[in-house]
């Protein structure tokens, strides 16, 4: 076998220069070696191509190491010495804040930080923006969301006493916020409540809702077992947070047509007349005889009926009842369940939860001796500042910090499908209606604002209403030049040293 002879580097080269030549023979018909035209060309568009390259990469470490706003160009900035500014009509002009910066230039665009040697040459402009417009924008995405207002009594004073207010109002937002393990107001208990702004009328708050009580109407007193001494001691809660809670029909004798008639469909019975009968579990079960037939009722609606002289007959045998014709003509659902226990809590709270796309709002009664807070969230209560004495709002709010809420503003009713005002509340309980360009567009505002990222959550105008009032946000105000802006009235000073916050008399 013959031995093999590696080839050399040399041997290598040599058969590379001549497949080339051969090459450069057939394509150009040329076996001189002369260098290809091409070389340059392409050594050319290297050489442009890296210079490129190095160029913007300067440009991009000066941008970052001494930023320059451009004059032709709305802009924020904040220079290193924390002057705030938006660039507008080729002027630099100080501003109020973010929102309102954003505003002024159309676009939710962040903050560039700059050196104060790279602004002194640009021409400046009076103060630009909304006083007291947010910061932060930034928005909660739960769904659904749950708003409670909460009225805690004081124990230590007699509440008749109404010349002083003794009821503080808190506002808590989000679902997070409240402990799950606070008691919810069953359907066998209720509350009696007066307002402390009309304290002659008598309310009972029950499922959810709240429903007056006449304080003359003794057949629906004795029906509810309502003694004078619980009536007299109801509790008392700020005029707003009875204004927020569900209000149904007042609890009254239930209306029949034609009651005290003789039935079409029972002749043995008349309009009203109430039938009780046992069940499988060895309860009873009540029915009223209508015209058309009979329509069963609950212990509580029996008892209102039987007080105001309906007849009430015991039936044995309940196939007898069940072979008549079911229909209804009362509304059974505007009234408790049962004859509820009285409960007198320290505390008494009211949620609201409803998502975008229900139809219908969901309600409930929290009770207790405090507010229905998690353990960790009681750092987050903090005091509300009253603007103006003259406008109800709450005394406290309860809300995670660094987010607030994008919400539109619909009626007061769980079925209340109304649409209305656009708003944000900030994580200080502020609340800024959200106003529209001079078209009549919200999209270029809650564009600008950065809102547009996700839909509103709902929330009823009786609670939105105790959050703080703030101003309005729009691009017509953000775009307002001030010469100075006018000291607060009802500002509170601050305190000397840490502590709650000092709150002007009301």
């Amino acid at each position: 076998m013959a031995r093999r002879i590696p080839t050399t580097p040399l041997q290598r080269s040599g058969h590379r220069f001549q497949v080339h030549r051969q090459e450069q023979a057939f394509i150009r018909r040329d076996v001189r070696g002369l260098p290809s035209p091409f070389a340059q060309q392409t050594a050319a568009i290297s050489a442009a191509m890296v210079l490129a390259v190095i160029i913007a990469a300067i440009m991009l470490i000066a941008s970052i190491l001494k930023p320059r706003p451009d004059r032709g160009m709305d802009a924020i900035i904040i220079t290193q010495s924390s002057g705030r500014y938006v660039m507008f009509d080729g002027a630099l002009h100080p501003v109020t804040n973010l929102a309102s910066a954003r505003l002024i230039v159309g676009s939710p665009d962040k903050a560039a930080t700059v050196r104060d040697s790279t602004v002194v040459d640009i021409p400046r402009g009076p103060l630009m923006g909304i006083p007291s417009a947010p910061d932060s924008m930034d928005a909660h995405t739960d769904d659904p969301a749950k708003w409670t207002v909460c009225d805690q009594r004081s124990t230590r004073a007699n509440l008749s006493l109404l010349a002083s207010k003794k009821v503080d109002t808190t506002l808590i937002a989000g679902r997070d916020m409240l402990d799950p393990d606070a008691h919810v107001l069953d359907d066998r208990q209720a509350v009696l409540v007066r307002s402390l702004t009309a304290p002659d009328t008598l309310w009972i708050v029950f499922n959810g809702h709240r429903a007056e009580i006449g304080r003359q109407d003794f057949a629906t007193h004795s029906a509810l077992g309502l003694t004078q001494s619980k009536i007299d001691d109801a509790i008392f809660l700020n005029g707003a947070t009875v204004d927020a809670i569900d209000v149904l029909p007042a609890l009254t004798i239930p209306f029949i047509d034609n009651r005290g008639r003789q039935s079409a469909v029972i002749p043995t019975n008349v309009i009203g007349d109430v039938l009780t009968t046992g069940d499988s579990e060895g309860g009873r079960v009540h029915f009223v005889v209508a015209d058309g037939g009979v329509q069963r009722i609950t212990p509580l609606v029996a008892a209102l009926l039987v007080n105001t002289g309906s007849r009430q007959q015991v039936q044995s045998n309940p196939e007898v009842i069940n072979a008549y014709p079911q229909v209804q003509v009362i509304d059974v659902n505007r009234y408790p369940k049962n004859v509820p226990d009285i409960l007198t809590p320290v505390t008494l709270c009211y949620s609201w939860e409803r998502g975008r796309d229900d139809a219908m709002a969901r309600t409930q009664i929290i009770t207790g001796d405090s507010l229905p807070l998690k353990q960790d969230k009681l750092p987050f209560l903090q005091d509300l500042l009253i603007p103006d004495p003259g406008v109800v709002q709450a005394d406290k709010i309860a809300m995670d910090p660094g987010l607030g809420w994008y919400v539109r503003v619909t009626g007061s009713a769980v079925t209340s499908a109304n649409t209305e005002q656009l708003m944000y509340i900030d994580d200080t309980g502020t609340r800024y209606f959200i106003s529209p360009d001079a078209g009549g567009q919200y999209e270029p505002v809650i564009g600008a604002l950065g809102l547009n990222t996700q839909l509103p959550m709902v929330i009823p105008w009786s609670i939105a209403k105790l959050y703080v009032q703030g101003s309005t946000l729009s691009i017509d105000a953000a775009r307002t030049f001030h010469a100075y802006i006018p000291p607060n009235k009802f500002g509170v000073p601050a305190p000397a040293r840490p502590g709650s916050v000092p709150q002007p008399p009301r």
